[in-house]
């Protein structure tokens, strides 16, 4: 997989970029970085599981053409990239 965003730590907060212009920076906890491709079948289990232990999710989708990133997207609204 490819992405053209870069993940980095800056003063103890994560940093998303996802090009020159947009950044998005987390503070939290716990966060889970996913990177998924055409995991339409496993995607609600897996993020209502993270979710359900307190974490913060980032999902980073590689094009996914099965429905991925609409569900991921209806799961957790701003929290997808």
């Amino acid at each position: 997989m490819t992405f053209s965003s870069h993940i980095k730590l800056v003063a103890g907060k994560l940093q998303l970029s996802l090009n020159e212009e947009e950044q998005v920076d987390y503070m939290a906890s716990a966060l889970a970085i996913l990177a998924v491709k055409n995991e339409r079948r496993h995607i609600k289990f897996v993020l209502k599981s993270l979710i359900d232990e307190g974490l913060e999710v980032v999902v980073l989708d590689d094009g996914s053409q099965d429905g991925t990133r609409e569900i991921a997207s209806e799961f957790l609204g701003k929290g997808l990239l």
